[in-house]
């Protein structure tokens, strides 16, 4: 069974944790979900499945977040509320507009990470997310970039760090997602160095999904992320200012 209500209404169980960040982004997400009237799907006995069923839902005309037991995390919101906001900058069907919106709203992680270490602050969230990713790296660790450094680099600059991620992200999803056939996408996959938040991230569910609409202009979407990314400044000005 499952009940239906504002997703505003829901619970944040980690709201007090974003308050101690220097900006307001779950504030901000909040007011944008209210505007847009966003619903949620609540499953009492969800146990998983809301996560689920979320990775598998890309309508923002129709935008809905599964809710398990009645309470959501503070990161859920921002990464909605990410894609909202860029609907505008991608707002063609096509598979170079969904890939660019959710490399930039799931990296949206890596700069909340990095704000709360700074902080010195340690909430579920961080623990959950610095386990799953040392857990990625240690199975496909990449020689030029081990754990410890690609964590050193967080560290010292978040933005930095979210930046660079997705839009290497991007460019890999959109590669692979292209190719012809097997062959094709092997020659792809293999012009770019393994990363390990390619796994963390699911970015194999973005490419399946991609792959079902036409193309799009890579370069435009691109060249998008990039004006975004131009410095933190901009893109917290972008995120927090009135929707």
């Amino acid at each position: 069974m499952f009940t239906q209500c504002p997703l505003s209404l829901i619970d944040v169980i980690d709201a007090q944790d974003y308050r101690q960040l220097d900006f307001p982004f779950l504030q901000a997400a909040q007011e944008l979900i209210l505007q847009h009237d966003v619903q949620a799907i609540v499953l009492p006995e969800g146990r998983g499945l809301g996560r689920f069923l979320n990775l598998i839902h890309y309508d923002l005309d129709a935008p809905v977040e599964y809710v398990d037991q009645a309470s959501i995390f503070g990161d859920q919101l921002i990464h909605l509320a990410a894609h909202l906001k860029a609907k505008p900058l991608f707002a063609q069907p096509t598979a170079a507009a969904v890939l660019a919106s959710e490399c930039l709203a799931s990296c949206f992680d890596l700069l909340l990470l990095g704000q709360f270490a700074q902080k010195g602050l340690e909430p579920e969230f961080l623990q959950h997310h610095l386990e799953s990713i040392s857990y990625y790296f240690d199975c496909y660790e990449n020689p030029k970039m081990p754990y410890r450094k690609w964590l050193a680099q967080l560290l010292d600059d978040p933005f930095s760090c979210m930046r660079s991620t997705v839009l290497f992200l991007f460019d890999f999803c959109h590669a692979v997602g292209q190719a012809r056939d097997q062959l094709d996408r092997l020659n792809r996959a293999t012009q770019f160095i393994g990363y390990p938040l390619s796994h963390h991230f699911n970015c194999a569910n973005w490419i399946l999904f991609a792959q079902q609409l036409e193309p799009g202009n890579a370069g435009e979407a691109r060249v998008a992320l990039e004006s975004l990314l131009q410095s933190e400044a901009q893109l917290v000005t972008w995120f927090i200012q009135n929707h």
